[in-house]
């Protein structure tokens, strides 16, 4: 098995900021909190991007306990991502690949989830 690469939030922020869109198999900070003001040059960033065309890849990466509430993300790629007890409040995750994803305890309310992929899914205990 790889070992995940470690990230930060704003090295994480930066480089999608910079036009990345590779971030399979990295590992978030734990409880990371996305709030702030990078948080929303990133929010704005996403909005005007084609993310349907060139989506972000996260998939097989670690989001543990992560705070994103309401964050721009339609059409990612997280198949077999932990989202464990993560706070997605509001989040845009239309036409999303979650397949396999890992998403235990994770507080989804209110969440864009048309169109996605949730096939094989962990969803126990998440707050739709």
């Amino acid at each position: 098995m790889t070992a995940l690469k470690q990230m930060g939030r704003e090295e994480f922020i930066g480089k999608i900021l910079a036009g990345e869109r590779d971030f399979s198999g990295i590992e978030l900070e734990n409880k990371l909190d996305f709030s702030g003001e990078s948080f929303d040059a990133l929010q704005k960033y996403l909005m005007a991007q084609d993310l349907k065309t060139t989506p972000l890849d996260i998939s097989n990466s670690l989001f543990l306990r992560i705070k994103a509430k309401g964050l721009h993300l339609p059409y990612v790629k997280a198949q077999g991502t932990d989202f464990e007890e993560a706070n997605l409040w509001g989040a845009n995750l239309k036409g999303a690949n979650l397949g396999g994803a890992y998403l235990w305890e994770a507080y989804l309310w209110g969440a864009n989830l048309w169109g996605a992929n949730l096939g094989g899914a962990n969803l126990c205990g998440a707050d739709l």
